[in-house]
C-alpha cells in the first residue's frame, strides 16, 4: 500500500491517508474477515502470528506518521498518538460503513470519498 501511494508521488500526509483508503478497501471487500478480526471473543489477539500482523501493519502507519511529521504535519505531537487517532478514525468509518450505521445524508457518499472528506480535517 505505502509502495503504491510513493509510486504516484504521495508524500507525507498523502501517505498517511492511502493507508487509510487501502485499510477500508480491505474491509468493503473482505467485510467478513474485518469483523472477525475486529471480534476479541472469536480470535486470540495474543496468538504470535496475529500479533505479528498486528505490529507490523502498526509499524507501517507509525513510520508513514513519522515520515509526514518531518515535513511538518502535526510535528509537535507524538507520532503513537498520531497514529491512533488515523487509525481510530479509519477504523471507525470503515466500521459505520460495514455496520450500514451511515447517517441518512451520507447514504449516497462513497465511503472513500468520506474518507478522504474527513481526512481534510486532519
Amino acid at each position: 500500500m505505502r509502495s503504491d501511494a510513493t509510486e504516484r508521488g504521495a508524500q507525507g500526509k498523502e501517505i498517511v491517508i492511502e493507508i487509510g483508503v487501502c485499510y477500508i478497501r480491505f474491509s468493503i471487500s473482505h467485510a467478513s474477515l474485518f469483523r472477525l478480526a475486529g471480534n476479541p471473543d472469536l480470535l486470540d489477539h495474543n496468538a504470535p502470528e496475529l500479533r505479528r500482523a498486528l505490529d507490523e501493519t502498526w509499524a507501517v502507519l507509525t513510520q508513514a506518521v513519522c515520515n509526514a511529521q518531518a515535513q511538518g504535519w502535526r510535528r509537535d505531537q507524538p507520532s503513537e498518538v498520531v497514529a491512533m487517532m488515523c487509525w481510530s478514525i479509519v477504523h471507525g468509518i470503515a466500521s459505520i460503513h460495514n455496520s450500514r450505521l451511515h447517517p441518512a445524508g451520507l447514504h449516497s457518499q462513497d465511503t472513500i470519498d468520506i474518507m478522504r472528506a474527513v481526512s481534510e480535517l486532519l
